[in-house]
């Protein structure tokens, strides 16, 4: 991954161990449960965690047990610690949240730690079909076409564990749901194709298939997703109209640092914690499941011989998602893949922001001035409030932060107010979106 500012090593702000985690239980807690939104269905979030697993991926070092060792005892080990204070993990004794740092991309000559990203950059479905041609012939029938499908015409199950194209695919029944309908839609493309040019080689049949559906893929992102996100006036100057557009093809893709490790992530505020299941039939509800008891489960998805995929889906476009704000379900920020029996998991939202230091990104403020305001001085003191926040997230701001300039990206993007007609605020909308 590449950054477009200065990068800073882990710890270079004012910033104590136990802060992510007060951070989030303080400023990004939803103990007093804000209400759904009204402005979009929960498939929107749903989408963005199916395109994110199509462009981004980054590789995290398998360093276990950081909380036994002494801080930053190894260099791959960059545990979040927690207050003895904290509302909800004292109660659990725990005082430590594992985290291991990213895997780190070294060149010849030495500089600022990097990062890589895992999978390709491109919006190219690669979700679906894999990153690598090894991985999409894995995932191939070489029948018709085809790519391979289990039981109920679900996803397969190969070498004893069901596969996609990304291997987060089976993270929540959401996402598998997704998975499963762009593997049936490609099948269905080759069916058609196969109907009309029946002396098609499986070969041909596969990548006229794979381009339609890249295609309808790209379709839905940039006709549909963006102008939600980003605000339909905003995309104006973008050559992203659904009519039309250009491509360059000295344009670099790779995907920034900031992107990948903080504005992208905006959509964990949407997320629900209690997921909804819907007729197939538009007779309304029909189940409901807490989020932290299913991750990595996929007993609601294979439910009634697959008819459970089909509700999932259902729910995604029935049940609203929670207001874009900065507060986040408890599902996500107490109980994030708990271990097998366990009352509490990981936090979702101190890992944001850890993954953030991890990445040497620099703090909300830099981004303001790049994207919002260049004359803000982001001086050492709180005399100058920042445009876009409410006066409480401000006020709370300063209860946690010794000074503007330690904001975190994230902290600071996912605060600020809607930005003509998008979801995120003017610095992560415009980051997101490329412009100025």
């Amino acid at each position: 991954m590449s950054s477009s500012l200065l990068q800073l090593s882990p710890g270079s702000r004012n910033l104590s161990q136990a802060e992510k985690r007060i951070t989030d239980n303080y400023f990004h807690s939803n103990e007093n449960f804000v209400p759904p939104g009204t402005q979009v269905t929960h498939m929107v979030t749903q989408w963005g965690q199916f395109l994110d697993h199509d462009i981004t991926l980054t590789p995290e070092n398998e360093e276990h047990d950081c909380c036994t060792r002494a801080f930053n005892a190894s260099d791959e080990c960059f545990p979040i610690g927690v207050s003895a204070t904290d509302s909800f993990y004292s109660t659990k004794l725990v005082n430590c949240l594992e985290f291991s740092r990213s895997v780190a991309y070294c060149e010849e000559n030495e500089g600022p730690r990097q990062q890589v990203n895992g999978i390709t950059s491109f919006v190219d479905a690669s979700n679906v079909y894999g990153s690598d041609d090894d991985q999409a012939a894995f995932l191939r029938s070489f029948v018709d076409g085809k790519l391979k499908v289990g039981d109920n015409n679900l996803l397969p199950e190969i070498d004893g564990q069901e596969s996609a194209g990304d291997v987060r695919a089976l993270e929540m029944p959401g996402l598998a749901t997704m998975h499963t309908l762009f593997v049936r839609e490609h099948n269905r493309i080759c069916d058609l194709i196969k109907a009309v040019h029946g002396s098609w080689t499986d070969e041909e049949v596969y990548l006229n298939a794979r381009r339609i559906l890249v295609a309808e893929y790209q379709s839905v992102v940039y006709g549909q997703y963006l102008p939600v996100v980003l605000g339909s006036q905003n995309l104006n100057g973008l050559s992203l109209s659904e009519h039309g557009s250009s491509y360059d093809k000295d344009s670099n893709p790779a995907m920034t640092n900031e992107f990948a490790t903080a504005s992208y992530r905006f959509g964990h505020s949407m997320i629900q914690g209690i997921i909804q299941m819907f007729a197939t039939d538009n007779s309304g509800k029909v189940d409901e499941y807490p989020l932290s008891e299913n991750f990595f489960s996929t007993e609601r998805y294979h439910y009634n011989a697959g008819q459970g995929m089909e509700q999932i889906l259902m729910g995604l476009v029935s049940q609203p998602a929670q207001k874009m704000d900065k507060e986040v379900s408890s599902e996500l920020t107490n109980l994030l893949f708990p271990e097998a029996g366990a009352s509490f998991g990981s936090d979702l939202i101190a890992r944001n922001l850890q993954r953030g230091r991890d990445h040497g990104l620099p703090g909300f403020c830099c981004y303001y001035k790049k994207y919002h305001d260049n004359n803000a001085n982001c001086n050492d003191d709180w005399s100058e409030k920042y445009l876009g926040f409410s006066t409480d997230a401000w006020n709370q701001l300063q209860s946690i932060y010794a000074k503007p300039s330690d904001i975190d990206l994230f902290t600071g993007g996912i605060a600020q107010y809607p930005y003509k007609g998008g979801l995120t605020g003017k610095v992560f909308n415009k980051m997101k979106g490329n412009y100025r």
